[in-house]
């Protein structure tokens, strides 16, 4: 009950600990044997290689659940997404009449899909979207086909024209529309 209690505090100035007593937190052995594990011989695996030692075009996917709220101060300081030349972002939450500069990244454009299914743009953030930071030139093009977000792009690349095509489905709509 206490970790379950104390994971939900968002920040210590509104912490208050009243009669706590240290004899009345108990930890599992299975706990405790599985941190041990962690501590010693689990083997984490970085899920995303080294994008600097890549060579060719760089293309990252990530769903931000909110570009907004805490995505966008992550990429900012990420080597390794920096690392990208195209970084594709479903599920930004962008409102339209919001300014892109605010969402600016050195060294990228940015080109914006927001979603437009929440009329009332003042009062709440759209659940969808789609931003694509990109650093070489790009053609774009976004297009809505039943309310799955589209956006194709066109990169030259090593003497290549490469075609990007970055699709989102958005939960509320039914895949058996789509097929």
């Amino acid at each position: 009950m206490h970790y379950v209690a104390l994971s939900r505090v968002q920040n210590l100035s509104s912490l208050y600990l009243l009669d706590f007593s240290e004899e009345n937190v108990k930890i599992l052995n299975a706990v405790l044997e599985e941190m041990s594990r962690f501590r010693n011989d689990a083997k984490v695996n970085i899920s995303l290689p080294f994008l600097h030692l890549m060579n060719g075009l760089k293309i990252v996917y990530h769903k931000t659940r909110s570009l907004h709220k805490h995505t966008l101060k992550d990429l900012k300081c990420d080597s390794v997404m920096k690392e990208a030349d195209i970084l594709a972002l479903s599920e930004t939450r962008l409102k339209k009449i919001e300014s892109s500069d605010f969402y600016d990244i050195p060294e990228y454009k940015l080109y914006r899909c927001d979603d437009d299914v929440n009329e009332n743009q003042n009062k709440e953030r759209p659940y969808h979207g789609i931003a694509l930071y990109y650093k070489p030139a790009m053609n774009l093009n976004n297009l809505n086909y039943l309310g799955v977000e589209i956006v194709v792009g066109h990169v030259q690349h090593n003497c290549s024209d490469i075609c990007e095509c970055f699709v989102y489905c958005p939960p509320r709509i039914s895949t058996s529309l789509v097929h």
